[in-house]
This record gives structure tokens, sequence and C-alpha cells, in this order.
């Protein structure tokens, strides 16, 4: 037989244990007892969150960070670290500052933070569209979170490292898109617009090309009002983009009719994407679009 002493409360407790034999001269033995319930220790615990562990570009990302305190108060500073490439070639930190922008680095989140005896407290230290240069979240791949508490003043932990990891996938993305579906060639405007989204750094010939009603193509040599010419080659060659890139807007504009290829009445299909140098290969799935000129 077991006999288990967990008070609820704290304090001196004190019982009788009542042993029951075949002893004839004490067929009932009475055991005092006493005991002590002391208090369980506390705990500070710190947690980071991503609201998802994968993530396409176009999605948005949330951090949160959680603080929960059962033990004694306490002064504490504050580490939070997004990391790339954790371990690998390309590593690389940032880390959140409170009430301001995140920083390249392994900085503190705050210092000497007082947290009392029942602190709970979930606080979002990011949210941001993908892909993101705050921090720069650009790049396809791993990403590790990171938070963790400090004695205030020191490099003491007061509580383990806490961890999440999240993944961006994704690519490189060109769209073309016309401001309508049907022109004029009496006077109205035909406007072409590009949004580009590179997450990666690359060098691509960036390409838009045009199919006229009858089956030939014709490339831009330029933005704006720039000619174009009966031929496929790149508006753009061997242009360096920084993953993070984005470029949404009108890249040709001009009132109808103008030269070839836009004084025939007919169906037009736009082209675009970003191309490997020299080669025909695309980095992105091919942007289209349709118009016509009546």
């Amino acid at each position: 037989m077991a006999v288990v002493f967990a008070p609820d409360t704290d304090g001196v407790f004190s019982s009788e244990l009542l042993v029951a034999s075949d002893d004839p001269d004490t067929p009932t033995l009475i055991v005092s007892l006493t005991g002590e319930g002391v208090p369980i220790p506390g705990e500070l615990t710190v947690e980071v969150a991503a609201n998802s562990d994968a993530f396409v570009f176009g999605d948005t990302l949330q951090v949160n960070l959680i603080i929960e305190n059962t033990g004694e108060p306490v002064t504490v500073d504050l580490f939070v670290a997004l990391t790339f490439d954790l371990g690998g070639p390309e590593e690389r930190h940032w880390s959140a500052l409170v009430g301001r922008d995140w920083a390249e680095g392994l900085l503190h989140y705050d210092t000497h933070v007082e947290i009392e005896t029942g602190h709970d407290e979930t606080a979002q230290v990011l949210s941001t569209t993908l892909p993101s240069d705050v921090p720069m979240v650009v790049k396809t791949g791993d990403y590790t979170l990171r938070t963790v508490a400090v004695e205030a003043g020191t490099l003491d932990f007061l509580t383990d490292i806490a961890t999440a990891q999240f993944t961006l996938d994704g690519e490189p993305f060109v769209g073309v898109s016309t401001d309508k579906a049907t022109y004029t060639l009496d006077g109205d405007t035909v406007v072409i617009s590009l949004v580009v989204d590179v997450p990666y750094d690359l060098t691509a010939d960036v390409y838009v090309l045009m199919l006229a009603p009858d089956g030939q193509f014709w490339s831009p040599t330029g933005f704006g009002e720039a000619s174009w010419v009966s031929d496929i080659v790149p508006i753009i060659p061997s242009i360096a983009l920084d993953g993070g890139f984005t470029f949404s807007g009108p890249a040709f504009a001009a009132g109808l009719p103008v030269h070839a290829p836009f004084n025939t009445a007919g169906e037009f299909t736009l082209f675009t994407a970003l191309v490997e140098p020299g080669t025909l290969t695309p980095f992105s799935d091919i942007g289209t679009a349709t118009f016509a000129l009546q």
C-alpha cells in the first residue's frame, strides 16, 4: 500500500493513518502523520510562432512572441531572431526591435523588461506580405525563428531557446495586361502594363512579345513610346535583378493609330517572361494577355 501526500496549497498538514491487523493486543495501530506543502516553483516561458509552416509568394507572414510567467517576478532581456538557411552557406540573421523595424544581425528585441507573476501576453512582431524587405524574406528556402529570455544585463539564459520553422516556396513571376479588352483605331490610347516579382537574385533577359493578327511577332525596343520591331528580341537583355525586386506599372502607352503593329484591326496576343540570358529557357511562367483593335 502506498501513501501519497500531495496538498493543493502550501502549509503544515497533519493526519492519522489507521492500520488494521490481526494482532489481538493492537488490532488497530494509529500512526500520526505530518507534512508540509511547499509551492511548486513557477516558470518563465517564451515562445515564437509563425501563422504557418509553409508560405508562397503573395501570402501574409505573421510572427508572434508569446510570454508567460507562472514564477516569481523577473527582469529580462529578450531576443527575437529570424534566420535564413540556418547552418547553411547562405545563413543570414535579422532581429525584431520592439517598436521599430527589424535589423540585420542578432540584437536585443527589448531590454530590462519587467515580467510580473501571472504575465501572459502574445505580441505580434511582424506582419508582412511576401516577398518582404522587413525583414528580407525574399528568397525561397528555409527560415528559422528563435527567441530566448536572459537575465537583464547578462547572457545568462532564463529560458530555453524556443524555435519555429517555416519554408518559402516560389519562383519569379511576370505578368502582362492591358487597360482595355478592345481599342478603337480612331483616337484611342493603348496601355500595356507589367507586373514583375523576383524572389531571389538572378540575371535574365526580359521579353515582351506581341503576336499580330497576321501571325507576325513584334518586340518593343524600349519602354514608354518606344518603337516595335518585327522580330523576337528582349526588351532588356541580361539585367541583374536583386531578390525582392518588384515592379508594377505601365510599360507602353501610345495614342492610336501608331506605327505597325498598332494600325491593323484584329486580335493581338501579348507574351512576357524572364528568360535565361542567351536562351529561350524561361525562369518563370509566361504571362499572357489578349486585346483587340477595331
